[in-house]
């Protein structure tokens, strides 16, 4: 009885602790964004000049290195860039010793997509003087390795001079997969090419490139750039300075326990809300697939003449898109129903290669803070998708 009374104290001093933690973290954040909305009106401080209104993804990111790297171009710092960034090859690569004053005394040659005699298209390609030394950048931020990608780049620039370096350039640096290293001639090995990374080496070169800019709209771009790779490679934005301030605020009152506590019950908290997101798609119509509430999930509501409407939450993407899929064959429906949506004023529209239109919602498309969670909880969410399926029901 003692043993079951002392546990039961030992359990209630814990709730205690754990709710006084998480007033006191309550109190941080509300400090935090009403500071910050004076930052805001002042800086801009959520502002990116890419993200804002372009989606970058790996040919986009391809585009914006080249053009950095290439003295032509209309950034007017010539060859500054690329000089850092032959600096940064001698210290990252095995062994390499470009002769760097040598090889920018050459005309040089940028081009993105490069085609290779395989129909192969080279990321980023890199040529000085007439193929006296070339580079090749296959840029990989999400895409899987195609089968004997690597081993076909690296013959095909072999094939033009001996002097030339294959860089396969990945988040985190990690090696490339065997079949990609491999052709029907070649098997590649380590040495064979260079990995460098994005979330260290990238993003330092970004930086040392933003100091040596001149131009203030040059430097002002390469700073959103430099954010914009933070973010998306390091998972880090304004909104760590926060994490930070909780953080330090845990760790001096020595309240680490009761924070672990709290941090395992993340995962039932975001199961709960995944069930509640799918009972409201489910009682207004939308069918869920069954991995709802893993990292791709859909939800589809059925409609005239073959056509479905589908919500689609992209966890490891961080968005929520609305999409009608193309199986339908009546145009003037279809029509009608897009221009029914966009009433509803719900985001930036997008390219979507399987459906014929979609739409990021900008009110949902930050599913990793609580802004999102809150509107489930509180029922905004739910009269979002009802106004949607109002105005699907409007359309005959």
């Amino acid at each position: 009885m003692k043993i079951n009374n002392y546990l039961h104290k030992i359990n209630t001093m814990e709730i205690q602790e754990t709710n006084k933690l998480l007033s006191e973290v309550s109190s941080i954040i509300e400090t935090f964004n009403t500071e910050n909305k004076e930052k805001q009106k002042e800086k801009a401080i959520y502002f990116n000049s890419l993200t804002q209104f372009l989606s970058i993804g790996e040919n986009k990111l391809s585009e914006i290195l080249a053009f950095f790297l290439d003295p032509n171009e209309t950034h007017g710092q010539g060859n500054v860039f690329l000089r850092l960034f032959l600096e940064g090859l001698n210290d990252w690569g095995k062994s390499l010793n470009i002769n760097i004053d040598n090889v920018l005394d050459k005309e040089v040659y940028v081009k993105v997509e490069r085609l290779t005699n395989k129909e192969r298209r080279i990321d980023i390609y890199i040529e000085f003087g007439d193929n006296e030394f070339i580079i090749a950048i296959e840029n990989k931020l999400d895409a899987k390795d195609q089968t004997s990608q690597l081993a076909d780049y690296y013959e095909y620039i072999k094939s033009l001079t001996r002097n030339s370096i294959l860089i396969y350039l990945t988040p985190i640096g990690k090696k490339a997969n065997d079949y990609s290293l491999k052709n029907n001639t070649l098997n590649l090995e380590n040495k064979d090419y260079i990995r460098i990374n994005y979330h260290k080496q990238m993003i330092e070169l970004t930086d040392k490139w933003v100091k040596i800019a001149e131009a203030e709209k040059i430097k002002n771009f390469l700073l959103d750039f430099k954010n914009y790779l933070n973010k998306q490679i390091n998972k880090i934005d304004i909104m760590n300075e926060l994490s930070n301030k909780i953080s330090d605020s845990i760790v001096g009152d020595k309240k680490i326990e009761a924070a672990f506590e709290i941090a395992k019950a993340i995962t039932p908290i975001k199961n709960n809300l995944f069930n509640k997101l799918k009972e409201i798609l489910n009682s207004n119509g939308f069918d869920c697939d069954i991995n709802f509430g893993i990292a791709h999930i859909e939800a589809v509501l059925s409609l005239n003449f073959n056509f479905k409407l589908a919500i689609t939450f992209l966890e490891y993407r961080n968005f929520f898109v609305i999409g009608l899929s193309k199986e339908g064959e009546n145009q003037e429906y279809k029509g009608e129903l897009i221009h029914a949506l966009e009433e509803l004023k719900l985001g930036k529209n997008e390219p979507w290669a399987v459906w014929s239109w979609v739409t990021r919602t900008n009110e949902y498309s930050e599913w990793d803070n609580a802004s999102s969670w809150l509107k489930v909880q509180n029922g905004e969410f739910e009269n979002f998708i009802k106004r949607i399926v109002e105005k699907v029901n409007s359309v005959e």
